[in-house]
């Protein structure tokens, strides 16, 4: 289930790697042009009935609006979303919709999609089941973003995960290790809380997830280094194109088969 990379450490049960579970009980797979306005009335009503705001130790909290006099995330001005292209099955684009809020934005670099970024994360279900928690602040939060698949959508993080990430500005304070070993976070790294149809996640699900399930996304980003993924000197997102719509475009200057960002001979 978890993808491991010869650069990046696994780091959690579950991972966020864009592994999917096979079909393998005899069901066919659903058409993601259904799935998609079931996902957005879903996610539309958690919008509507539930707030977010982070605490004074700087946890993102989710609740039920009820009985709290909060505002709903629905109705909060910096409720964003952001309309991203998916292949499905067929081979066909078909645009999936992300609601996201930024919670705190962050004072250091801003991350790109094809970053080595160092983060702080949870995994959960619209009804609160935490599918994985990856709250855990050990040097192996270290992610390869975009991965060596050469692919938008296979290896690396999950699209809409690495698209979240890419939203947010790191801390620009450092990480302090204490004389245990122990590492403290900092607290002026970017959060965002991210909600996300299944087709930007895990569309077949996983041994954890069930199918076409919507995804929330807790993020808080500590670091992010523009990766270099074959060492020419260059980073990898000034190798490839990434576009507005989440889809991207791998190019190959030297014509040998091998995309730039994966090629370490220049052209």
């Amino acid at each position: 289930m978890i993808k491991k990379s010869i650069l990046l450490m696994s780091f959690a049960l579950l991972g966020l790697y864009s592994c999917k579970k096979s079909e393998d009980n005899g069901e066919k797979i659903r058409e993601m042009t259904e799935v998609i306005p079931e996902n957005d009335q879903a996610i539309q009503a958690y919008l509507k009935s539930h707030y977010c705001e982070l605490d004074s130790e700087g946890n993102v909290v989710l609740a039920s609006v009820k009985g709290t006099g909060k505002t709903p995330i629905w109705n909060r001005t910096d409720l964003k979303r952001k309309n991203l292209r998916v292949l499905d099955q067929h081979g066909n684009y078909v645009t999936n919709t992300m609601y996201y809020v930024i919670l705190r934005e962050g004072n250091g670099k801003q991350a790109t999609i094809a970053d080595r970024s160092f983060i702080l994360y949870k995994a959960k279900s619209l009804e609160g089941k935490v599918y994985d928690d990856g709250n855990l602040f050990t040097y192996n939060n270290w992610m390869d973003l975009l991965g060596t698949e050469a692919s938008a959508y296979k290896g690396g993080t999950v699209m809409g995960f690495r698209e979240g990430v890419a939203m947010l500005k790191a801390s620009a304070s450092a990480i302090a290790e204490q004389s245990n070993g122990k590492l403290v976070a900092p607290t002026d790294g970017g959060v965002g809380v991210f909600f996300m149809p299944s087709g930007l996640a895990y569309y077949t699900g996983t041994s954890s997830i069930p199918a076409y399930s919507p995804i929330i996304f807790e993020i808080n980003l500590l670091k992010t280094d523009r990766y270099d993924h074959d060492g020419d000197g260059i980073p990898s997102i000034n190798e490839i194109q990434h576009h507005e719509d989440g889809t991207i475009t791998f190019p190959d200057c030297n014509g040998n088969g091998r995309v730039d960002y994966l090629d370490a001979n220049p052209c």
